[in-house]
Parts: C-alpha cells; structure tokens; sequence
C-alpha cells in the first residue's frame, strides 16, 4: 500500500496527509423518480460517499462496505466495475450483494466495463432497478442538496448499450436545463489517469461540455487505487476554473500500481478505500478513507 505525490497547495484547496473529516450530516431517502431525473432530499452539507471497481472473488469489498456502514444516511455511490468479472446476475448476488448490497436502496450506480460484459448489462440494470436510470442506456441524473449530480456511462455504444451520441445530446440538453452553481458528475474510465491503464481519450467530448458548463469535479474509478488532479481543462491544462478529477478504483478490487506522473497529479495511493464528500452550498470537502479508519488525504474547495 503506498501514497505518493503528497499534498500539494492549489488555489482555495487545503490538503494534508492525515486529517479529520468535516461534521457527519444527513441524508434522506431517494423522495422522486422520474426517466431522467432522481431527486433526492437532504439538508446541506450533504453526504456523498463511495467508490468504483467492489465486489470480486477475495476481494477487500467487505472491508470497505464497513466504511461505507458509519454513514448511514448518505447517498452512496459507485464508479462501475461493480461485480466482477463479468458482471452476471450470480456475481452480484455472490460478491456485491452481501456486502454494498447492504446499501442498495441508497445507492446511485455508474456501470463500468465489466458490469457490461452481460447481456447488455442486463443484471446490472436489474440488481440496481430505477436507481440505475432507464434500462440499456446508463446515465441519469439527481439532485442532492444544492447540488445537482449526472451520471454517465463510459461504456456507451458498447454491449448493446446505447449509443454515445445519443448520451453527448442528453448530456447537453441536461446542463442547459437543469444546470445549478454546484454539480459534479462520475462515470467508470478517466479521461486522466496514473495508473495502469492509459487515459479514456473516448470521452473528450463529454468532458469539455462538462467544464464549458462549470462541472466541480468528477469522479472515476477503472484503475484499482486513489488519486486526486489539480482542476485542469479537458486537454490537460491545470487551471483553478478546471474541474477536478478523483480516480477512486479502490473498493474491493487488488490495487494498481503507479506506471505515470501526469502534470496536474497531486496524490496517489495504492490500496482500497472509500471516498467521502462533504457537499455545501457553496464548497465541498473531501476525504479518502482507509479501511483501518485513517485519513490519508483530505481537503476542500469552492463551487466556480
């Protein structure tokens, strides 16, 4: 398990290597369902807390459904690669089922690549129902607090799921008609990353509408560890008016190494955890927790 980069001082951003969270708040349950559009009523700061790539075989997911049970009234969510390896009904129902299946009512799906290897995904739409969006398509979206949230899918056009351009219409039609001062969205593959794999070039078009709309941040998962960008504009130029990235593969599956050091990195760490934000009106905060109940990178910053 290793950390590296270190806290680094970003305009309006304070980061340490260990620190304590922001006070717990709550967070009520899903209250409106409508094909495009989950509503879910809290009081701010709201709590939002999860992450990516969770329930395989001998995996750590257990360990970090335990984080994920010390906020019982958060809003969970997962970025995709939720059953492994193939995303069938019987590894859900084996390896996802019995440990952040606990929180499935709360929970906000993204599907990864592995969650589409079924049928279409089929299961995966299945086990989640109408908190996953409308069936074959994989992006929807919710408020939470002030706070408006979109989810995407990375693995659109792929497996019988529906196509990108479709997903890049929706996408832009949402931010015009529902865009408020403070939004983040998640989906599985990132478009920047440190880790294993190469970064998710597919999905350029669907970041810069992202932060030509003045998105906060994003989270992804697909790379089995943690990291946190400086915010940067979708061709990699850091900037304080960019949107952040967080890579938070780390919820079950055996971590990734380290293989690059992109200019806007600011903190890696290989091994499992869950990710805490912390949503006010008008900032956020986060925190990435380990299983042994430590802190090891925290910080906030302002809504654009």
């Amino acid at each position: 398990m290793a950390a590296c980069g270190g806290p680094v001082a970003s305009p309006g951003v304070t980061t340490s290597g260990v620190a304590e969270p922001a006070p717990a708040t709550t967070a009520a349950a899903l209250t409106t369902l409508a094909p495009d559009t989950l509503t879910t009523a809290v009081q701010p700061p709201a709590v939002v807390v999860g992450a990516g790539d969770i329930a395989v075989d001998g995996g750590a997911q257990e360990e970090t459904a335990r984080i994920i049970e010390q906020y019982p009234d958060a809003i969970v969510i997962t970025t995709g690669d939720n059953a492994y390896p193939d995303g069938t009904a019987g590894q859900f129902g084996e390896y996802y089922l019995p440990t952040w299946g606990r929180f499935q009512e709360r929970t906000r799906p993204a599907i990864g690549n592995h969650d589409a290897r079924s049928d279409g995904a089929a299961p995966y739409f299945d086990f989640f129902g109408p908190n996953a969006g409308p069936p074959g398509r994989g992006w929807y979206s919710y408020d939470v607090g002030t706070w408006h949230v979109i989810v995407l899918n990375s693995e659109c056009g792929t497996s019988g799921l529906a196509s990108c351009e479709d997903q890049l219409d929706w996408l832009r039609r949402e931010l015009t008609e529902s865009a408020t001062e403070c939004m983040f969205a998640y989906w599985h593959k990132p478009l920047f990353n440190a880790g294993r794999h190469p970064g998710f070039t597919s999905f350029l078009d669907e970041w810069r509408v992202l932060d030509d709309a003045g998105v906060d941040f994003v989270v992804n998962g697909h790379d089995h560890n943690y990291q946190r960008f400086a915010p940067q504009h979708w061709w990699g130029g850091a900037d304080e008016d960019g949107v952040r990235e967080f890579v938070v593969g780390s919820g079950g599956a055996a971590p990734y190494e380290q293989t690059a050091s992109p200019p806007a990195l600011e903190f890696f760490y290989e091994g499992h955890g869950v990710m805490r934000f912390d949503l006010y009106p008008d900032r956020y905060t986060w925190t990435f927790i380990t299983p042994d109940g430590g802190y090891i990178d925290a910080g906030t910053d302002d809504c654009e």
